[in-house]
């Protein structure tokens, strides 16, 4: 069920931040451009198309979250993160280019690396 229903030119990073725990934000179809979260929760919120596949995004960049949960998009240039603190990041039944996890060496690691993400 969707806490709330939006469509592109919405301030997803913000939605994300603000929504309670639990909530679905569901995207109306459409081109979302580009997406950076940076949302640190304690519980997840999930970021789902209403049509499967008819959200779509260039890119999306996970910047230091935590708990987000992304189903059904179409991600034309992938999912990737740039920093290596984001844990908790479910990427489900979503099209996607590729994703990519940055997870430096211990030696060079500024922080514990990315952790607890699940690709289906």
């Amino acid at each position: 069920m969707c806490a709330q229903r939006v469509s592109p030119g919405a301030d997803l990073g913000e939605l994300a931040r603000s929504a309670a725990d639990g909530s679905v934000i569901c995207l109306n179809d459409g081109d979302y451009g580009s997406l950076t979260i940076d949302a640190k929760r304690s519980d997840y919120v999930t970021i789902r198309a209403v049509n499967p596949l008819q959200a779509v995004f260039d890119e999306i960049t996970i910047d230091d979250a935590s708990y987000i949960r992304f189903e059904q998009l179409k991600v034309i240039g992938g999912i990737r993160n740039s920093t290596d603190n984001s844990n908790n990041i479910h990427i489900v039944g979503n099209e996607m280019g590729q994703v990519l996890v940055y997870a430096p060496t211990l030696k060079n690691s500024s922080g514990p690396g990315p952790s607890d993400w699940v690709i289906e």
